[in-house]
Order: C-alpha cells, then sequence, then structure tokens
C-alpha cells in the first residue's frame, strides 16, 4: 500500500493541492506508525505545517495528536500545550456557534410561532369578516323572502276579500230573487187562485191579502217570519185549501195543533213557503184531481208527504228556480227533500225535518 500512497502524495505535490497534501500526509504517517516511527513522525509533522497554512482547526488537532504519539518525550510537552490551546479554542468556537444556531434555531421557531399565531388571527378574523356578510345576506334574503311573502299574502287576502265581497253580493241577489219568488210571485199566485176558484169570495179580503204583499215587496229585503196569532196548524190548513179547485180536491192528514207546539219559527215561516212552493207547482204543471199532503211525528222528527196523481215531474224539471228554494228551505232548517219521480203516475214528496 506504500507506493500507492506514495504515488498519491507525489500527483498532489504535482497539482500542489494542499488540502490533497495534507490527506495524504495523514495517510501516510497512519501507515508508518506501527512500522516506522521517524517515517511516522516526518509525515505528521508536514501535516501539521498544511494544516496551519489552510488554517484548520481540526486538521491541525488530528496533526497533533499524532506528533504527542510520536514525538520525543521533550518536545511532547510544547505539542500537547498547543493542543490543549487549540482545543479549548475550537471548543469554546463550536460552543459559540452552538449557542448562536440555538438563538437562530429560537429565534426562528419563536417567528414560526409568531406567524402560525398571526395566520390564526388572520384566519379568525376572516372567519368573523365572512360570518358576518354570511349573517347579513341571510337577514337581507330572509327580509326579502318576508316581504314577497307579505305582499302574495296581501294580494291574496284582498283577493279573497274582493271574492268574499262578490259572493256576498251574489248571495244578497239570490236570497232577494228567493224571496220575490217565494213571498210575493207565489202569495200572488195563491190569490189569484183563490179568486177563480171561489167567485163569492170577500172583496174586501182579498185586497187585504194584496195590501199585505205590497207591504212585503217593499221590505223585501228584511227576512223576518211573521207573527201570526192564528195557529199554526189552521194556517198551514188554510194555505193547503186555498189550492182546492172543484176539479182538484186537497186532503190533510195529521195536521194538528200538538204537531207544532215545539216547532220554533224560524223552521214554521220555512215551513210555510215550502209548502206553498209545492202547491204553487202542483196547479201550474200536475193536472192532478187529487192532493195529499200528511203531516207525522216520529220521535223527535216530523214527516210531510206530499202525493197527487198528476202528471208527475221529469228529473230535469226537479232543479227549476222555485224548487231549488224549495231545497234551500229545508237545507236551512237541517231537514231532508227526497223526490219520486219514477211512478207510474203522479209525485211523491217526502220531507223530514227535526224537531227542536
Amino acid at each position: 500500500a506504500a507506493p500507492q500512497l506514495l504515488k498519491a502524495l507525489n500527483i498532489r505535490r504535482e497539482e500542489k493541492t494542499d488540502w490533497g497534501l495534507n490527506a495524504s500526509y495523514s495517510h501516510l504517517a497512519d501507515y508508518y506508525t506501527p512500522t516506522k516511527p521517524d517515517s511516522a513522525l516526518f509525515y505528521a509533522e508536514n501535516m501539521y505545517q498544511v494544516a496551519q497554512k489552510l488554517n484548520s482547526a481540526d486538521d491541525q488537532i488530528e496533526a497533533l495528536q499524532k506528533l504527542i504519539i510520536l514525538s520525543p518525550s521533550a518536545a511532547i510537552k510544547k505539542y500537547f500545550e498547543i493542543y490543549k490551546q487549540l482545543n479549548d479554542s475550537l471548543q469554546n468556537s463550536r460552543n459559540t456557534a452552538k449557542n448562536q444556531f440555538a438563538i437562530i434555531r429560537y429565534e426562528s421557531e419563536k417567528s414560526k410561532a409568531d406567524n402560525l399565531l398571526l395566520q390564526k388571527d388572520n384566519t379568525e378574523k376572516r372567519y368573523q369578516i365572512i360570518k358576518r356578510e354570511v349573517l347579513l345576506a341571510s337577514g337581507f334574503l330572509l327580509f326579502i323572502a318576508t316581504g314577497i311573502i307579505a305582499l302574495l299574502w296581501y294580494k291574496k287576502r284582498q283577493q279573497k276579500m274582493e271574492l268574499d265581497k262578490q259572493h256576498a253580493i251574489q248571495e244578497n241577489q239570490l236570497k232577494t230573487s228567493k224571496k220575490v219568488h217565494d213571498v210575493v210571485a207565489n202569495g200572488l199566485y195563491r190569490v189569484m187562485s183563490e179568486m177563480e176558484n171561489q167567485p163569492d169570495i170577500d172583496r174586501e179580503l182579498i185586497i187585504d191579502k194584496i195590501e199585505d204583499l205590497y207591504e212585503k215587496s217593499r221590505d223585501i229585503s228584511y227576512e223576518k217570519p211573521e207573527l201570526n196569532p192564528k195557529q199554526f196548524n189552521e194556517k198551514i190548513s188554510d194555505l193547503l185549501s186555498s189550492f182546492a179547485t172543484p176539479s182538484t180536491k186537497v186532503m190533510i192528514v195529521g195536521n194538528k195543533p200538538t204537531l207544532w207546539e215545539n216547532v220554533n219559527v224560524h223552521t214554521r215561516f220555512e215551513l210555510e213557503h215550502v209548502l206553498q212552493e209545492l202547491m204553487v207547482n202542483m196547479r201550474k204543471h200536475s193536472k192532478a184531481d187529487t192532493v195529499v199532503v200528511k203531516f207525522e211525528q216520529q220521535r223527535k222528527n216530523i214527516n210531510i208527504s206530499y202525493t197527487d196523481n198528476g202528471v208527475g215531474m221529469a228529473d230535469d224539471i226537479i232543479l227549476n228556480n222555485g224548487l231549488k228554494n224549495t231545497v234551500s228551505r229545508i237545507d236551512a232548517i237541517s231537514g231532508k227533500l227526497t223526490f219520486e219521480t219514477k211512478l207510474e203516475s203522479g209525485l211523491k214528496i217526502h220531507i223530514s225535518f227535526p224537531v227542536s
């Protein structure tokens, strides 16, 4: 190995590379230490000189360690003092550098921590800003939505009020039309029927009835049941009998005073106009010669059966104007009205309503 080490030394001398020479002197000193201490000492001294030239503290210390081992006793003390001084200086430098590095690292870590805290604060601030903006946007959208809903509700309410107003007008018109039909028209038809079938009827009585119809027509918009001192069963009998003629018999069954004792004034008023409407329709359309109206009470209901032997009534005639009023009046007293039209001849009508 010596020839190769020497060859490398010569190459480095020719190239004048101090770092290369330093390495070669170190290797040759280590190589010759066991066998040729004098040669090893020579190369160690050369290494020390080159290390001083390079100002390499580590290489100087390494060369001094070799010289302390290889030098004579007189020189050992000198090299040891140099070694000790250089080593202490190197350790102090390294400790200083280490401390400076620690300070730099501390400052770096502190700066990094401060940056993280600053980033956290900035993130928190951005979050608060975004949160505030979202809340403001949500509040604005909620305000807009509430405004739209309120506007739609207001328009719908206005439409409903207008529709209710129109319905009220229509209902009032229908009520007025119904009362004109039931009170005036049917009443006038009843008077005409009495005059036609009773030639000797009292003229003053007819005038009184016409005057009564006149008074009712003047107050047609105010619906008030009549308070007639006459017994209601008598009033019903007079009403039904007024439609009897020489060619048409009207038979009344079960119309007793006790039947009407628990029937209120409103129900009586409605029933009077219902029966009048049935009799007017009979006179106009049925061509019957026999009419039977039967009254009876079953528990808490009063049943009225109307029967005639006329031409009957087709299904499409049932809902004419007068009979529509009849159905609505029966509904008003929570009653039930049934037409039996599918008969060989004649007509049957069943009326049932609760006794209050």
